[in-house]
């Protein structure tokens, strides 16, 4: 393990060696024994963990959710509409809005099948939809 191996353990297992997982325990606490470097690290962490514990919670100032909602929803989007019509300049019309024209054609196409005459077998009509699908998804 090197040291930037180490100090990625000590940011994501804590500056105690011996709660870390198994194969990182034994090459951390190597590590720390043999290496200076190794040893700072995990005493700025504790040093870190200690100037953590004893802060006071940062609280925001009353009603800031509530103004950031509102701000949110008052603006109007600037960069949909932009993207979209340069989409629709290079690819064209359907292409930008194909997601609009197949979902109406989709449920169009169900309410027909839903509508149409079941056959004498009794098993509704029998055609395939994905046969006029094809064109407009590819």
């Amino acid at each position: 393990m090197n040291i930037e191996e180490f100090e990625d353990c000590v940011d994501r297992y804590g500056e105690d060696v011996a709660s870390w997982p198994s194969p990182d325990r034994e090459l951390g606490a190597a590590l720390v024994q043999s290496s200076l470097a190794a040893r700072g690290i995990v005493s700025q962490a504790k040093l870190l963990r200690v100037a953590v514990k004893g802060a006071e919670p940062v609280r925001a100032p009353f009603g800031l959710a509530d103004r950031i909602v509102a701000r949110a929803v008052a603006e109007t989007p600037t960069v949909m509409p932009a993207a979209i019509a340069r989409i629709s300049a290079r690819n064209g019309f359907l292409t930008a809005f194909r997601p609009a024209i197949v979902l109406p054609f989709c449920f169009l196409v169900g309410l027909a099948v839903a509508w149409l005459p079941s056959v004498s077998d009794g098993r509704g009509p029998q055609f395939d939809v994905s046969v006029l699908l094809t064109g407009m998804v590819e």
